[in-house]
């Protein structure tokens, strides 16, 4: 079964996707910014929505290498998130040299994914992934991190210049491979002859 997922800036725009056929909302404030974590406010409008909301976690916009201050941010930002019930979230973390930031991702799984606990939120890697160094080690890293799926246009500006990539990480196994920007009503058929479930 093919899962549509419709990134929304705001719970108007959130609102008006789930009525129209999307599965999954990945709600942002901030897009000048590229998506920022939404206010308390929209996350609590958002939990009154029909389909499973995924808020993002993302302390500012630029690069994805945040300071321990930024850390403690998302910490607390992602306990008030889970407290509130939302089934799944978006983030990412890297280290400046463009891996995978295994110690802020372990500290967020944590939260997200407490050990031996059975209520655990669904976790997508967002686009950092298109800005890490090497996507195989990548992809490793994120599979035992236990990281739900990967959100990627496959190293390219659209997904559909990235479908090569995409195709390959897929055929991995492990994480889900989604196909992010610029996927359109007119292109989508090209994920899903590529074998792309989300």
């Amino acid at each position: 079964m093919k899962t549509l997922e419709v990134c929304c800036y705001g719970v108007e725009s959130a609102d008006i996707a789930a009525k129209n056929g999307a599965d999954r909302i990945e709600l942002c404030s901030a897009r000048s910014e590229g998506g920022l974590t939404p206010s308390y406010g929209e996350l609590k409008l958002a939990l009154q929505l029909n389909i499973p909301v995924y808020p993002i976690l993302r302390p500012r916009g630029g690069d994805f290498c945040y300071t321990a201050y930024e850390l403690e941010v998302m910490k607390a930002d992602l306990v008030m998130i889970r407290s509130m019930g939302f089934q799944g979230v978006v983030f990412g973390a890297l280290t400046a040299d463009g891996d995978v930031d295994i110690a802020a991702m372990e500290a967020l799984m944590g939260i997200a994914k407490p050990v031996g606990s059975t209520a655990g939120m669904d976790v997508t890697f967002h686009r950092a992934f298109d800005m890490s160094r090497d996507p195989f080690t990548s992809h490793e890293s994120l599979k035992q991190l236990g990281v739900a799926r990967i959100l990627s246009s496959g190293m390219q500006a659209t997904a559909v210049a990235g479908l090569p990539l995409l195709k390959e990480l897929n055929a991995l196994g492990g994480p889900i491979i989604m196909a992010g920007g610029g996927v359109r009503p007119d292109n989508i058929q090209l994920f899903i002859d590529a074998g792309l479930q989300e």
